[in-house]
């Protein structure tokens, strides 16, 4: 028979008199990882248990499985406390096996996740690769806290929990102790130092030499972010290269499509992330979760119109923490500070309208003209207010000659030189912006069109001539997304889970089926793996049979991009050699019957004949 890792032999197996195997999760060199029934438990609850295989015939492959399993069984003690990161619930031993029994993740990994995510748009997969940082550094903040370096940190060790969809880290068995190095700082290593490239493209580089720092899980997330953001291959030394001098990485801006500001502002906390030299790295998670606060609360600032003095106030206040210019005064952002601080902040702006309102009392009582009105005040910001109007109305070139009719002495100039240059940004990106609307509304790409809107300039004129066409590209993606979703319930009732998943996987995020599919994706996911392992199954009886013609249809049919698609590749490449030579020694087997026929026709031929070292070789394909 054909040994292989699809026969799972504790399918079934009730392990420790308490916990019943259901179904293989994964399956991986040190081992496999079952889900498994408490029947201890008054509820049987559902829980994971890794099996840490011990094969005495390898000492060194045992003694590492023996490590693994300890590390991961501290590591889960001392971090299953926290929410995203799985709950330690046992451990044992049986039959000199290792078992780690924990809380069960239920939804897709990371890397399971990037396969959909690379077919979106730029924007859909910036605000991903944002919430992806803001979810994970928290945990790793708590991991480095308790003392704790992972050090393994990729998308297969990122699991998207469908119960609330929060991320969950995973796999410890690598984690290590920040204290192991006591007395050593974060430094740099050199260019050309031995081991700098990483051989599974998510390991930091001091990592190479047998070093891990806090950072080197930040480094490890950077890459994750920069695959999840722009779609590159970090197993590609293409897609990851470095400035031979500095280091850095080389950004991969050719895959990018018009990318914003705050696009630029990622790159730049990514490309801090993935230093090359361990010091000039963020050192901490809260460090890199500061940089990213003025994406994560956004707060709309004062419009034009409003008082000219207050404004240039606010601006004062907040100049810190705005973000870079993408558009429209409405479309900026800053960070809300806690409270306490905001209070602070906004002290010296609430001191600002109680003399306001001191002196506009003054003013009527004494006749005198009213201070906190901005046209009274300084004319430049009713001037300011006309032209904003007019800008938003179509009329571009009047709303800039009013705006620069605006006096120098006037307290609104500075600010309309500033507002000009964003117009003139912003109606350009609108123009093409709205030509590819029109260009994918015209081939009927309804989902393309409902996502380029979405990154319209915030401008009236424009808004109003994309409303038709979003209007009516939503009631085609809203029809085609029911169309597709019903293919997908017909392909997933005959176990065609993988062209189920290529029918929901079309349908638009941005449509009433496509903001409910994430369970029938998760389901069909899970069920697609499972079936791989079914027909991955048939690829091996059938090669136990010597039928490696029938057992190669079946391998074709294992998605690639399965767990099990891995092991189908390789095993085509076998069983195509190992039908070669079956079609060679029968022909041989074949030429040599024929030249024994007129033998066994002469009387004085033997009575029997040895078959020979050909057959032998026939059965040696066993």
């Amino acid at each position: 028979m054909v040994k292989s890792n699809a026969n799972y032999p504790l399918l079934g197996q009730i392990l420790d008199r308490r916990y019943q195997i259901l179904q293989v999760l994964s399956s991986g060199a040190f081992g496999q990882t079952y889900a498994a029934r408490d029947l201890q438990q008054p509820h049987q609850p559902e829980c994971a248990i890794k099996h840490y295989p011990l094969d005495r015939d390898y000492p060194s492959l045992a003694i590492a499985c023996q490590r693994l399993f300890r590390a991961e069984t501290d590591s889960l003690k001392k971090l299953g406390v926290h929410s995203q990161i799985p709950q330690f619930l046992d451990s044992f031993e049986e039959e000199q096996d290792f078992y780690l029994v924990q809380e069960l993740i239920v939804g897709p990994t990371l890397s399971e996740h990037l396969f959909t995510l690379k077919q979106r748009d730029l924007g859909e997969r910036e605000a991903e690769a944002i919430a992806l940082l803001q979810d994970i550094l928290p945990v790793l903040d708590f991991i480095h806290s308790q003392g704790t370096i992972h050090c393994d940190l990729k998308p297969n060790n990122l699991m998207r929990r469908a119960e609330d969809g929060k991320w969950v880290v995973i796999d410890f068995g690598t984690a290590q102790s920040i204290y192991l190095y006591p007395n050593e700082d974060c430094s740099g290593l050199s260019l050309n130092a031995k081991g700098a490239a990483s051989p599974s493209g998510y390991l930091a580089p001091e990592q190479g030499v047998g070093k891990s720092y806090p950072n080197s899980d930040i480094y490890a997330l950077g890459i994750v972010a920069l695959e999840t953001l722009t779609g590159i291959d970090p197993l590609n030394p293409k897609d990851l290269q470095r400035h031979p001098k500095t280091g850095d990485l080389i950004w991969p801006l050719d895959r990018c499509a018009t990318p914003s500001a705050r696009y630029e502002v990622l790159q730049e906390i990514i490309q801090k992330m993935t230093c090359r030299d361990a010091q000039k790295r963020y050192q901490s998670a809260a460090e890199v979760l500061a940089a990213l606060s003025p994406q994560s609360s956004p707060l709309q600032l004062s419009p034009p119109e409003e008082d000219a003095i207050a404004r240039e106030t606010v601006e004062e206040i907040v100049s810190s923490t705005l973000e870079p210019e993408t558009g429209d005064r409405a479309e900026q952002t800053l960070t809300i500070p806690p409270p306490r601080s905001r209070r602070k902040q906004l002290a010296p702006l609430v001191g600002l309208w109680a003399v306001l309102a001191v002196l506009n009392t003054l003013s009527i009582a004494f006749g005198w003209q009213t201070l906190s009105d901005p046209a009274m005040a300084d004319p430049g910001a009713s001037l300011l207010s006309q032209a904003s109007q007019t800008y938003h109305s179509g009329d571009l070139d009047k709303a800039i000659a009013l705006a620069q009719s605006i006096p120098p002495d006037s307290l609104s100039y500075n600010q309309s030189q500033k507002t000009v240059k964003q117009w003139r940004r912003n109606w350009q990106r609108a123009e093409t912006q709205f030509q590819q609307v029109e260009q994918s509304f015209q081939r009927k790409q309804w989902t393309a069109v409902l996502s380029q809107a979405r990154r319209m300039p915030k401008i009236g004129f424009w808004q109003q001539r994309l409303k038709p066409l979003v209007g009516e590209a939503q009631l085609k993606a809203e029809d085609q997304a029911q169309h597709y979703f019903n293919k997908a319930l017909v392909k997933a009732r005959y176990k065609e889970f993988t062209q189920a998943l290529s029918y929901l996987e079309k349908i638009s995020p941005y449509t009433q089926v496509g903001k409910k599919i994430q369970p029938k994706l998760l389901e069909y996911r899970y069920k697609q793996r499972i079936r791989a392992r079914a027909v991955l199954q048939k690829a091996y009886d059938l090669a136990a049979v010597r039928d490696f013609s029938g057992a190669i249809y079946y391998l074709e049919q294992v998605p690639s991009h399965t767990p099990a698609g891995a092991i189908a590749q390789q095993k085509k490449i076998e069983y195509a050699q190992k039908q070669r030579i079956k079609e060679q020694v029968e022909t041989a087997a074949r030429s040599k019957v024929d030249e024994l026929s007129p033998l066994l026709a002469s009387p004085d031929s033997p009575t029997e004949l040895n078959p020979g070292d050909r057959l032998q070789e026939i059965n040696s394909l066993n």
